[in-house]
């Protein structure tokens, strides 16, 4: 499948960096909103008196 995949790159590297450039704004976009939920998340922990778990610094 790889070769397959490296073969179709080289016949068209204009579709194959479109792809490329697709999958990593993709990767990216999903990367950073799971990034501020992770963040509002500790922020709720660290502040709620009513969590028993222990936060670290």
């Amino acid at each position: 499948m790889s070769i397959a995949f490296a073969f179709v790159l080289f016949v068209r590297p204009d579709s194959g960096a479109v792809s490329l450039a697709t999958v990593f704004g993709l990767f990216s976009i999903v990367d950073g909103v799971s990034a501020v939920f992770a963040s509002f998340e500790e922020r709720s922990r660290r502040t709620d008196p009513r969590r028993s778990d222990p936060v670290s610094a």
